[in-house]
């Protein structure tokens, strides 16, 4: 059988699903292994095409023209590929969403409507190892190290005032009291993020790196001794390459089960703390508990 050319192998839209997303890639080599294999990001995506690179599952990244799919000039390139995979429009049944891990529900959807007897299938899920079900990104650029630095990307969403970032995000005066307390324990503290949010914490220890690109980011987060993220799409980022990691989170899906809520540590490094009350909730007992466990 001749190696397919198959095109949006990816979930192209957020950053979370795009990293769960890299499990269907992983099974479509495993499947095809010489197949030619296209991740679609769009304009919303970009900055993770850098990251992409040098991915055994990957061929090549194609960054789209618009949101929320292709143009009429890109439908004909498409057209060209043996399989398509679409890029939006999908039913998601909310059993999925309620009971699948991230991966697996984003595994899923990629395979949603192949057709009768298509060798890629939902199912395809449970063919693949535990390691396989991992999303998995290569680290191909130099680190710099940091000692007794630990890396913050304290809110998920656009702004403060966005309900996703009040349900998903910790307060900024719970994020004050969780720096001060990092800094008893003799650790400097970075930022990362997007300059919408405000600066956490205006102290010399404390550094703004709000405006490096994604990639800058990565790099600085997996330099540090720990990163400490809510639960977002920078933290499917930097959990994909295995650096130790604190997540704070909360049933912001309600009647969820955890593992349809939270990233997946590749090297299994990742301490969640769930907030039965509110992700304020989260004590400043638990969050040392957890920094001490990784780092000290």
């Amino acid at each position: 059988m001749r190696s397919p050319s198959i095109i949006g192998v990816l979930s192209p839209s957020l950053i979370g699903d795009c990293i769960c997303s890299l499990t269907a890639a992983r099974y479509i080599k495993k499947v095809f292994p010489n197949s030619y294999s296209v991740a679609t990001l769009d304009p919303r995506t970009r900055e993770l095409a850098p990251l992409l690179l040098n991915h055994s599952d990957i061929d090549r990244i194609y960054i789209t023209q618009k949101e929320d799919g292709y143009t009429e000039s890109e439908k004909q390139w498409v057209s060209t590929f043996d399989l398509n995979l679409p890029l939006v429009g999908h039913y998601v049944p909310e059993d999925w969403v309620k009971t699948l891990s991230p991966r697996e529900t984003n595994f899923r959807i990629r395979f949603q409507f192949q057709h009768i007897g298509s060798l890629l299938s939902p199912e395809g899920w449970n063919k693949l190892t535990e390691d396989e079900k991992k999303p998995k990104l290569e680290q191909w650029f130099k680190l710099e190290r940091f000692d007794k630095l630990i890396v913050l990307a304290p809110f998920v969403g656009y702004n403060l005032d966005a309900e996703t970032t009040k349900i998903r995000s910790p307060s900024l005066d719970w994020w004050k009291v969780v720096v001060e307390m990092l800094f008893q324990m003799g650790f400097t503290v970075a930022q990362i993020g997007t300059l919408n949010f405000p600066l956490v914490y205006n102290h010399p220890n404390f550094y703004d790196k709000r405006d490096l690109s994604l990639l800058e980011s990565v790099r600085l987060a997996l330099g540090a001794d720990l990163f400490i993220g809510a639960c977002g799409g920078m933290s499917f980022v930097i959990n994909a390459y295995g650096q130790k990691s604190i997540c704070p989170y909360t049933d912001w899906i309600k009647n969820a089960t955890p593992e349809a809520l939270l990233p997946i540590n590749y090297k299994d490094r990742m301490i969640p703390i769930f907030g039965s009350d509110g992700i304020n909730s989260i004590s400043l007992e638990a969050m040392c508990q957890a920094v001490k466990q990784l780092c000290l």
